[in-house]
């Protein structure tokens, strides 16, 4: 049985992706900063949920502990959390800004990566799939 950790999983792609590996018979542990959602989706789906916000070095230690602790290794991980930013233009940006969508979409995965490659044991099987919705009214075409 495949072992697979899925980060952003309660919802949008990450729960499809879920949804799916479940029904090929993966061990899905649903990655996820709220525990309630978590565990909603858990309940629908049947995956484990597992509390994990990819942007804190402790809470991606305990995730990969817990996961440890309970399934003894994992085989894939499936770095799906992402933020999609503000949607400002250019000239309203700021570095703090572009550095909170860096800090989530880009250094978070590769920390849960390498957090999660201890459970991997050579057996690296690592994705990056964000998808981060478009803004509910896009900035106006140039």
């Amino acid at each position: 049985m495949t072992t697979t950790l899925i980060t952003g999983a309660n919802k949008g792609l990450g729960r499809e992706t879920a949804r799916r590996l479940l029904q090929l018979g993966h061990t899905v542990y649903l990655g996820c900063r709220d525990l309630e959602r978590g565990k909603r989706a858990a309940a629908e789906l049947g995956g484990v949920p597992v509390t994990i916000d990819v942007t804190s070095d402790a809470s991606v230690t305990a995730a990969a502990a817990r996961i440890s602790e309970q399934a003894g290794r994992l085989d894939v991980l499936i770095n799906n959390a992402a933020v999609p930013g503000g949607f400002l233009p250019a000239a309203h940006t700021t570095a703090a800004d572009m550095l909170a969508v860096y800090d989530t979409n880009v250094a978070a995965m590769s920390l849960a990566a390498a957090t999660a490659a201890v459970l991997l044991r050579g057996r690296p099987a690592v994705s990056a799939a964000s998808a981060i919705p478009a803004p509910a009214t896009a900035p106006p075409a140039r």
